[in-house]
């Protein structure tokens, strides 16, 4: 069964395994528990924080600057970079390729950017 949902908590209830998909593309696939739990590519990241907590916290909901790409003419690299606070040059010319269940060029540094992507000033909440 494939279930289409925004909802962190319906997927964490429901699913074993997810697909995080951005503008048509998998930028994350793994079992539910260790992406929604330590997710690997900065929209996952994002997401965790623009939803409820799963697990009933009350921390507060950070939404993810920016817009969705237009896909009608889709520009190089990859799409989730302008709105991605962690993007570097490279994000922006060339798109990354699922690797490892991820499609992030900083995939690497992980455990650093999910300590940044925690506090709301990264996504510009203030």
């Amino acid at each position: 069964m494939i279930l289409v949902t925004h909802d962190m908590a319906v997927v964490a209830y429901a699913c074993d395994r997810v697909a995080v998909m951005y503008a048509g593309r998998i930028v994350e696939s793994g079992l539910a528990a260790d992406v929604l739990e330590r997710p690997r590519h900065p929209y996952t990241m994002g997401l965790t924080h623009a939803f409820p907590d799963v697990h009933g916290g009350t921390g507060e909901l950070v939404p993810i600057d920016g817009a969705p790409p237009v896909l009608i003419n889709p520009k190089p690299g990859c799409s989730f970079a302008p709105r991605c606070p962690f993007a570097q040059p490279r994000c922006h010319a060339e798109t990354p390729v699922l690797e490892d269940g991820v499609a992030c060029f900083r995939a690497a540094e992980a455990p650093a950017l999910r300590e940044a992507a925690a506090l709301p000033a990264t996504w510009g909440a203030a």
